[in-house]
Formats: C-alpha cells, structure tokens, sequence
C-alpha cells in the first residue's frame, strides 16, 4: 500500500515540475504600414519602336524602429490595377509592372481607340532585414506602366484611365521580453529529464 502510494506522489511531483516549467510560445508583435498610388499619364507624341514611360512611382516605407524588439520578417504585398486607352491607327503593347509581377497587354487598332485593363498582385519576403532598420524612411520597387508603339501611322496618343495600386510592408518582430520567455538549454534538458522520469515511474509496478 505504501508502495502505491509513493509511486503515485512520485508521479504527482513530475508532472507538476513539467507544468511549473511549461514556457507558452512566444507571441509575435507585427507592424503594417500600407501605401497607396494613384497614376496618370498621356503623350500624343510617340515614334515607332520607341518606348515610351507612361508613369513610374516609387513607394516610401518607414524602416522597423529596433527599440521595438528584434525584427525576424519583412514581407510584402500589393495589388495593381489601371486601364489605358490607346487611339489612331497603330500596333504596340503596354506593360504595367511591380516587383516580380507584371502584365502585358497588346493592340492593333484602325482607327478610333481601344481601352487595355491592367492587373497585377504578388508578394515576397525581404532576405536583409538589416536595410530595413533603423531610422528614416526607403524606397521599395516602381510601380511602372510603359507604352511602345510598335507599327503606325500618327497621330498615336494613349492616355490612362483610373490607375491605382496598394502596397503593404508588414514587420514581424519579438520583444526582448518575448525572447526572455525562451526556455534556455539547460531548462529543455531539465523538462526532458522530467518526462524520462515519468516513463519509468509508469514502468514500475504499483
């Protein structure tokens, strides 16, 4: 009887040194910023093969404050959308642009005018997150629309119509006392040495 019950508080003592050493996950803290674009452009003045910059904008970003915590990610992601009307009798293509997405679209008109619909989106991870910290402000991408008049005769105009895009920056980071609450080496080896125990107490017989 005495046996059981010491293999019992035996087994009672280790599961409370587990919980009393149980840490939960460190949560992250996360900063956004969002930019949005607006553009516009035109040109009634266009030569064959020539390419031609309908807009070019470049989003500014506040770099991650340390004095936050220590940053772990930078991600971004946007959307973009436009139209452009194209007018004369010509052929060509346009291209709007950000980072790794792009979208192409093409004419060949005779005479009066046509209207090209632009959509982007994408995403992507910042590798150095050291450019991305500390103070000030930097720039990240174009958002870039261009126009080549491949074959016509002029006049040759294009002009864009509603054009926009959203870009987000989001911060992933951890404060100092979120990577305090890490267990240490030597804490893990003790929690594993807890759980060995338990498996040889229900080893044992009562």
């Amino acid at each position: 009887m005495h046996s059981a019950i010491t293999h019992r508080l035996e087994i009672a003592s280790a599961c409370a040194l587990l919980l009393g050493l149980g840490v939960p996950p460190a949560r992250a803290g996360a900063v956004t910023q969002t930019v949005s674009l607006n553009a516009s452009g035109s040109n009634n003045n266009v030569t064959n093969g020539h390419t031609v910059t309908v807009f070019s904008l470049a989003p500014t970003f506040n770099k991650f404050d340390p004095a936050l915590g220590t940053l772990f990610s930078a991600t971004f992601q946007w959307t973009g959308t436009g139209s452009l009307v194209v007018g004369g009798n010509n052929l060509g293509r346009a291209i709007m642009s950000y980072e790794t997405s792009s979208d192409t679209e093409t004419w060949n008109i005779y005479g009066g005018s046509t209207t090209l619909n632009f959509a982007i989106s994408g995403s992507e991870s910042l590798l150095d997150l050291t450019a991305v910290t500390g103070i000030g402000t930097f720039t990240r991408g174009v958002f870039l629309e261009t126009y080549q008049l491949q074959q016509g005769f002029f006049p040759a105009t294009f002009s864009t119509g509603t054009t926009s895009a959203t870009i987000t920056l989001q911060y992933g980071y951890r404060t100092q006392a979120e990577l305090d609450a890490v267990p240490e080496p030597s804490t893990v080896a003790y929690i594993l040495s807890g759980v060995l125990a338990l498996w040889r107490l229900r080893r044992r017989p009562d």
